[in-house]
């Protein structure tokens, strides 16, 4: 292999590292030993910057190119994501729907209606009702005791006032669903991540 720039990051199909490579793994490094590799990556990675810095960790994770994301900026050393998430579903998460809601039927109470008429002392003039009048008097005896037995009198109607109401419901949920796992992991291929430590130190612009 030509040498490398050192702090060249590759993808590598055998199960060892070659020589003047490590594999990304996140492994602590002694500054002293790898002098020139900690003056390219510091302690992006992590490490106390004394005495110790880090490798990259690539191991169960996807590299990405820095920039500008639908979360926010992503810079070099950042992780970000989750293999995994748990999703409840609750009437807060609950997608907008609807629900089909019948007819109901409303049965309203009896209501007593009472119906009065405006009399006058006087005796009566006409034996038909016109227009505004009143029930005036008779000579003759209209009111006796009570036989028992009653009889429709036409020509007298009384208005119910109209009743109007409105049916209420609500439709709520009951408990709350159980959480679900969801797995965030795309289709993969498992393999290793190399870096180089010794080769070509590269020039800065």
């Amino acid at each position: 292999m030509l040498d490398p720039l050192i702090g060249t990051i590759m993808p590598w199909g055998a199960t060892f590292a070659p020589v003047g490579w490590l594999r990304c793994d996140g492994s602590t490094l002694v500054i002293q030993q790898y002098q020139a590799l900690y003056s390219l990556i510091g302690i992006t990675y992590g490490g106390d910057g004394r005495t110790t810095f880090k490798l990259p960790n690539l191991s169960a994770c996807v590299p990405i190119g820095m920039g500008s994301t639908s979360i926010g900026g992503l810079y070099v050393g950042m992780t970000i994501g989750s293999d995994s998430s748990t999703v409840i579903i609750n009437e807060n998460t609950m997608p907008a729907h609807s629900h089909a809601y019948s007819s109901m039927k409303v049965n309203l109470p009896e209501q007593e209606v009472n119906v009065s008429w405006e009399v006058s002392q006087n005796l009566g003039e006409r034996p038909a009702p016109q227009e505004n009048d009143y029930l005036g008097g008779s000579s003759l005896f209209l009111y006796r005791d009570t036989i028992g037995q009653s009889v429709n009198l036409s020509g007298i109607s009384g208005t119910a006032p109209a009743v109007n109401g409105r049916v209420k419901g609500d439709v709520s949920s009951t408990g709350m669903g159980s959480p679900i796992q969801l797995t965030n992991v795309q289709p993969v291929l498992g393999f290793d991540f190399i870096i180089a430590y010794d080769g070509i130190y590269p020039e800065r612009p």
